[in-house]
């Protein structure tokens, strides 16, 4: 039996994603993407993540923390001002 793929089961099943929720998801890859690439090099602290790619602390935390529940990311010290370091799980 051949595998079935997210995109045909949708077309089997005739189910309509809203355009938003498609774009809203889009987004939250590209930004998971830019942070994994920000700490690839070495360990960085929300606020060094943040500053790097340009966006905005509270948007890198969510992710960092959605990265971390499933695994990604790990921490792997802490500053002396409180912040964590984080790099991609080994």
């Amino acid at each position: 039996m051949a595998k079935l793929t997210a995109q045909a089961l949708k077309e089997m099943l005739n189910i309509k994603v809203p355009e938003r929720l498609a774009e809203i998801s889009r987004e939250q890859a590209t930004s998971r993407a830019k942070i994994i690439r920000a700490i690839a090099d070495r360990p960085k602290t929300i606020p060094e993540i943040s500053q790097e790619i340009k966006m905005p602390v509270e948007k890198v935390t969510w992710n960092i923390m959605t990265l971390y529940r499933y695994g990604v990311v790990e921490p792997v010290e802490k500053t002396d001002e409180g912040y964590y370091r984080y790099r991609v799980r080994k």
